[in-house]
């Protein structure tokens, strides 16, 4: 199954008619994440989770059984002998979408936000794509946030794995694929020097767009393959 499960946010389902019917979903979500064996469990928010007014950080408490990256990163060790470290860094903010707790519109405080990533991040999790990476919508339309794009053409995680624009789910919309991977920590060993290494790019949206015919989608796997 699996060491790291990840989420990049909407795993509700956006239509509660209020905040409790919200609150109910992230519960429900809490329990299925009780039942994956997975060593790691890391979450996002997306949008539709902070329909009905529920507030960015209630969701730590309320997802006990994942760790929620708000603008946070995290530390892993996937060997036991303490070679396996992965750096990961989540953050919900999408500029798509007003009326919601993750808006936030172009421009400075958007970037400032981006700008929280370290450079030394091995997976970085957001809700919204980059743009011009898995981002056309329903209209036919790209609208992954430019300024993130540049940031992650800047630091060059191993991966990037997002959301939000479900029509972009990629590699596979039916779900199913597997990714191959390898990590390059030799990048950590020289500060400043720019990377050669390439970025995965992984939209995991775990719901159809509307006006899909999608069958529920099933996980995307990737495998990582860590140097020694």
């Amino acid at each position: 199954p699996g060491d790291v499960f990840i989420h990049t946010g909407d795993f509700t389902s956006g239509s509660a008619p209020n905040a409790l019917g919200v609150r109910r979903e992230i519960v429900a979500f809490n329990a299925w994440l009780d039942t994956l064996p997975h060593r790691h469990k890391f979450f996002v928010a997306g949008n539709h989770e902070t329909d009905g007014g529920i507030k960015l950080k209630e969701l730590a408490s309320l997802v006990p059984n994942a760790k929620h990256l708000l603008d946070e990163r995290a530390v892993i060790d996937l060997d036991a002998d303490g070679q396996g470290e992965v750096t990961l860094y989540g953050s919900p903010w999408q500029p798509q979408f007003r009326g919601f707790g993750t808006y936030i519109p172009p421009g400075p405080e958007l970037l400032a936000k981006w700008g929280k990533i370290p450079g030394d991040v091995d997976i970085l999790i957001t809700h919204t794509p980059p743009h011009g990476k898995f981002d056309v919508n329903e209209a036919g339309r790209a609208v992954g946030d430019a300024s993130l794009a540049r940031v992650v053409e800047r630091i060059k995680p191993a991966l990037h794995v997002f959301g939000h624009i479900h029509p972009g789910r990629a590699p596979d919309p039916l779900g199913g694929e597997h990714v191959a991977m390898r990590l390059q920590h030799a990048r950590r060993e020289a500060p400043g020097h720019k990377s050669s290494q390439t970025t995965t790019y992984v939209n995991v949206a775990s719901k159809p767009g509307s006006g899909q015919l999608f069958p529920p989608r099933v996980p995307v796997v990737v495998d990582v393959e860590i140097p020694v």
